[in-house]
This record gives structure tokens, sequence and C-alpha cells, in this order.
């Protein structure tokens, strides 16, 4: 695997990449990294795989914390393609990821075969769990990342979650235990009060194939988002898959499977 860097507007991005053949792009969530991609699709047979870590994340910098947000995250994403000498490319990813990937598709069109959508958090507004990551930014803000994990758990906001949805809760616990926690903070300020793009009325326009995985029991990925996804945009192929919360190991083959499976049809 070969781990490089690029510059956009004065920002060092860092990416990885493994393998040869058709350019695939597989952008991670909220406060993980490249490493999210590789450990979740491993490898494709005749693919170039590419992940980077958006700004604020992994290794890459936090750069002007006003321009966190989708727009910026997806020309950082074309910037990636021309670093990469990639004109064309399979285009996706995995929560914010797949908001990036939406946001990138509707900017740049003839760039994208095909787009996947996984687990999307966001559709056209704000997204709808923003007040949990806004309280785990506040204590982070407050207390730092680890006396913050402890007044978190003691919080009345994380024991109505981890009670209803344990997953969710242990997602959240995790952001504090990232080494960008604190000084990444305002990824979890800003980019749950963004949109990918605030008018879903233009996504008819896209023309390539398109896949959403969605599944049901996760408020931070709700399965109504991913299907208004789906039905906003045609020639989308929606799958609902098993929720992480249920079973781990067979959340993850299903994916790796549906978007195997997809690839292979096109």
């Amino acid at each position: 695997m070969k781990h490089l860097t690029f510059a956009r507007d004065g920002v060092r991005l860092a990416y990885a990449e493994d393998g040869a053949g058709r350019p695939f792009i597989f952008q991670h969530g909220l406060g993980a990294d490249s490493g999210q991609t590789f450990d979740l699709l491993g490898k494709f047979p005749g693919t170039r795989l590419l992940a980077m870590d958006a700004r604020a994340h992994g290794t890459s910098d936090v750069g002007p914390e006003p321009d966190i947000g989708f727009e910026t995250f997806g020309q950082d994403l074309y910037g990636l393609l021309e670093a990469a000498g990639i004109s064309k490319a399979v285009v996706g990813g995995l929560s914010m990821g797949a908001g990036i990937s939406l946001n990138f598709a509707l900017k740049y069109p003839d760039m994208v075969s095909v787009l996947i959508l996984v687990r999307p958090a966001w559709v056209d507004e704000p997204m709808e769990a923003r007040e949990l990551y806004f309280a785990v930014a506040r204590t982070i803000r407050q207390y730092g990342a680890a006396r913050g994990r402890e007044a978190f758990l003691a919080s009345e906001v994380y024991r109505e979650i981890a009670a209803q949805f344990p997953d969710t809760a242990k997602s959240l616990l995790g952001q504090f235990d990232s080494a960008r926690a604190e000084d990444g903070v305002a990824r979890l300020e800003r980019m749950p009060a963004d949109a990918p793009d605030h008018d879903r009325s233009r996504w008819s326009a896209l023309t390539m194939p398109v896949l959403v995985l969605a599944h049901d029991d996760d408020p931070v990925h709700p399965l109504a988002g991913g299907r208004a996804i789906a039905s906003a945009i045609p020639s989308t192929k929606f799958v609902e898959i098993t929720p992480k919360s249920v079973d781990r190991e067979r959340h993850e083959a299903e994916i790796r499977k549906e978007v195997t499976e997809f690839l292979s049809s096109i």
C-alpha cells in the first residue's frame, strides 16, 4: 500500500492507495480515516482502491475551521483525483464519505462512472442526529478528550442513547479516543450542521449507476434517509442490509458482497 500526500490551498491532505486497475475512491466516515476504507473493503481484483483522510481526520491538516464542510471536502476529492492522475472513477463512501461522494458527483458528474453510497447520514439537510455530535464536541472543548470521555459517559445524553442504541453510544465514545479528537473537534460541529447538497430536485440529473446501502436501528444513519436518496436519483439500486448493531461481521460482509456484485454487473 502506498501512503501519499498532496496540497490544496496550502492544506496538506493524506491519502492511501492499493492495487491496480479501475480507479475506485471510497471515503471514510466522520471521525475515522482512510484505514476504515481498507479495513472494510479489502482488495478488489483489477481495482486501484484509493481513500483520502478528510481535513481534520487521520494525518491530513485541519486547515481553516470555517472551511470544514461538504463543499470543501468535495473540492478536496477533486484534488485527489487530480493528484492521482485520474480523470474518471468509481466514487463512494461510508456515512460522511457518502455525503462527500454525492456532493462531488453533483459537481463533477463526468468524473464519476459509478456512485456508491453506504449508510448515508445526510440527505439534503443537516444530520438528524447532529445534537449528539454537538454534545460530544462541547464536552471535548470543555474538558479535553480524556476527561471529556468520562464526563460524557456520566451525561444524560449518553445514558439515553446507550439505553436505546448501544452501538451508536459506542461509536460516539470512539470520537473521544481519536488521535484528532481535540485539534479536529470542529469536524463534529461543522459537518453535522452541513449537508452534501440542499436541493434534491437537482439529483435527478445524475445518470451514472448508483448503489445505496442502508439499514434500520441506527439514529445516525436512518433507513428513511437512504430510501430518500435512492428515490431522488435515477438508475439507483437500493439494498437494505443487516444493521451493524445486530451483527457487525454480517453487516460488513453484506457491504462487500453488494459492492462487489454491483461493480461486476457494470
